[in-house]
């Protein structure tokens, strides 16, 4: 096997203490920005979109420096090629919007929430849909794009995503409210938006069910992460538990974990039986 390949995981390694030094920077960089560019009376979503978008740009510099210095690739080959994937976005997307809906709507059913009212405000609406685009791309050039990609130049590729799985959980273990129900959420996320990249090699199915993930669980009313951002739907959690994920959010639920175990599972089937549809393609052709 050519050596750059085995070395996938010695630039996983090399990547991981310049990649917590330029999020810290440049989210230092992000508040202080953002508490001179916005009022003080602007809206929350202001503030964590410049954050966030000062952040992205952070990584997106390192990881270029990477990709062309230590990977010695284009950087379009983190799993940019956007040829023919406009579906896959729009899927993710879709996929993320079911998932947090039927959350929901059980929920409200079993009586574990019950709706306060209902805020909409465009503007607010605008820079949420803007602050979790650069979240959902940041987190997956750097989880799925850089770290699954070396992983699986030197592992079977369910290892490598396991193992990308267990670093994005741990990556965010010092959120708010953080439990083992919604620790092990964490990790499942990690499968559920890397195992389209262990078959396809490109990032568009998971930045957009990445998006929608964190965009609806905002808008239907439940924390992210630990986080409470401004919603459209506002709730009241009548006793807080795992079902309901209390203050973490839906992340901390248990349906949540029943939910990501049955799409990985249908996830895989769907894009191993496209795989192997292109392969038939390319042999025929060959």
């Amino acid at each position: 096997m050519n050596i750059k390949f085995q070395q996938g995981w010695k630039r996983v390694l090399l990547f991981l203490l310049p990649f917590l030094v330029t999020l810290v920077f440049f989210q230092l960089i992000g508040s202080l920005l953002s508490n001179s560019l916005a009022p003080p009376i602007a809206i929350n979503n202001i503030k964590e979109f410049i954050i966030s978008l000062t952040t992205l740009a952070g990584i997106v510099l390192l990881l270029w420096l990477f990709m062309k210095f230590i990977d010695k690739e284009a950087f379009i080959s983190l799993g940019l090629f956007f040829h023919r994937k406009k579906k896959d976005l729009f899927l993710g997307i879709l996929l993320g919007f079911i998932m947090v809906g039927v959350g929901f709507g059980l929920l409200v059913l079993l009586e574990e929430i019950a709706i306060a009212e209902i805020n909409f405000d465009a503007e607010e609406l605008l820079f949420s849909a803007l602050l979790f685009t650069c979240v959902a791309f940041f987190e997956e050039l750097v989880f799925r794009g850089y770290v699954l990609r070396n992983l699986m130049f030197s592992y079977h590729r369910y290892l490598a995503l396991f193992l990308s799985a267990v670093l994005f959980a741990v990556m965010h273990g010092m959120n708010p409210n953080l439990n083992y129900i919604s620790l092990l959420n964490l990790f499942l996320a990690g499968i559920l938006l890397g195992i389209s990249y262990t078959h396809t090699r490109n990032l568009w199915f998971p930045i957009g069910l990445h998006f929608g993930l964190n965009f609806f669980q905002t808008h239907f009313g439940f924390n992210v992460s630990g986080r409470d951002q401004y919603s459209v739907f506002e709730f009241t959690i009548l006793e807080k538990n795992f079902l309901n994920g209390g203050e973490f959010g839906f992340e901390g639920s248990l349906f949540l974990v029943y939910i990501q175990i049955l799409l990985i599972v249908g996830i895989e089937f769907y894009f191993s039986a496209r795989e192997e549809k292109f392969l038939r393609k390319l042999s025929e052709k060959l």
